[in-house]
């Protein structure tokens, strides 16, 4: 039973109310046109799921976890049903994954720390949160909406390092009308700067309709 990983609310709810307990689904059926899917944090996904093997500095399993498989199989159905998605950290690499990119399977310098993210289309910045060691590298399909502008080592599948001098940190998913959100904005207050502009993204992205 993955409420907890996969938590539904009805749209009238505060998009980012998601530490509630008994609203959400435990199947994908269960999902109709007045919800949206939020995908939350946790431990890695497997490679395997866009196409790599693991690394020596990555995680995940060889194969699906269990969880793994019932988020893919969410968002299949939510994909269908043209619901939004909200994935947050390994759920924002969960949509990735889904939409046809990869991860970066460690970086350094993200987990534990705050940093700058800037919005690629009007360069304003904001403070964000940080608490994983992968990398969203989205495909051809998807638009980073944020990066975080910082020199650091990442390492690929093949455990070779390379100097990466952006991170993706918000990206939108307009195929399977998805938002991933690297950071945490679900562990901050309403008022805080980077929940308000992760709800706008929310709200103008995904809700439009």
């Amino acid at each position: 039973m993955l409420i907890e990983a996969n938590a539904l609310y009805p749209r009238k709810l505060p998009i980012f109310n998601i530490t509630d307990k008994g609203i959400g689904v435990n199947h994908p059926k269960e999902l109709n046109k007045n919800h949206i899917l939020i995908l939350h944090g946790g431990a890695d996904i497997s490679p395997s799921l866009y196409g790599e093997p693991v690394s020596k500095l990555g995680g995940g399993c060889t194969t699906p976890s269990n969880r793994d498989q019932q988020e893919w199989d969410f968002i299949k159905v939510a994909v269908e049903l043209g619901i939004p998605i909200v994935g947050i950290c390994r759920g924002a690499q969960m949509l990735c994954a889904y939409d046809g990119g990869k991860l970066m399977q460690h970086i350094e310098n993200h987990t534990g720390r705050n940093h700058v993210i800037t919005d690629t289309r009007d360069q304003q910045s904001y403070v964000s949160n940080s608490c994983h060691h992968q990398m969203m590298i989205p495909s051809d399909n998807a638009e980073v909406i944020a990066y975080h502008h910082e020199q650091t080592l990442g390492y690929d599948s093949q455990n070779r390092n390379h100097v990466i001098g952006k991170v993706p940190e918000v990206v939108h998913f307009p195929k399977i009308n998805a938002l991933g959100i690297q950071g945490h904005p679900e562990w901050l207050g309403n008022s805080n700067k980077f929940v308000e502009y992760c709800t706008h993204l929310i709200k103008t992205l995904l809700l439009r309709n």
